[in-house]
């Protein structure tokens, strides 16, 4: 494993860890992720663009009012380490049939809230 790969995986391990005596961070939970992928996947079924005013609504359904720079935090430290290519890679290894990937569906609400902080 390169460093840099090595330096983005810490990241995300790190980041979905918490600290004793912490709470777990937003968008820490594998089912958190699972309900990310799967709204997200109906909504762009629908033709919800990221960046388009229908996404606010998404955005708020999925986070409420959990801290939108940590959770964005949370998901480009995921998707920098390719964090679905290892899940992927894992359950091969473990002879386990493996999800699709999701990396369109966990890319589309952190286009969304770089977006919303943009406007």
């Amino acid at each position: 494993m390169s460093l840099q790969r090595h330096t983005r995986m810490r990241t995300l391990l790190e980041l979905s860890t918490p600290a004793p005596g912490q709470s777990r961070a937003p968008g820490a939970s594998i089912w958190w992720a699972r309900q990310v992928v799967q709204t997200v996947g109906e909504v762009r079924e629908r033709g919800i663009a990221p960046e388009g005013p229908a996404a606010a609504e998404v955005l708020s359904e999925l986070f409420g009012d959990a801290d939108r720079a940590a959770v964005l935090m949370c998901l480009e430290a995921g998707i920098e380490a390719g964090a679905e290519r290892y899940r992927g890679l894992v359950a091969r290894v473990r002879g386990q049939r493996s999800s699709p990937d999701a990396s369109e569906e966990l890319e589309w609400p952190a286009r969304a809230l770089r977006a919303s902080d943009q406007a």
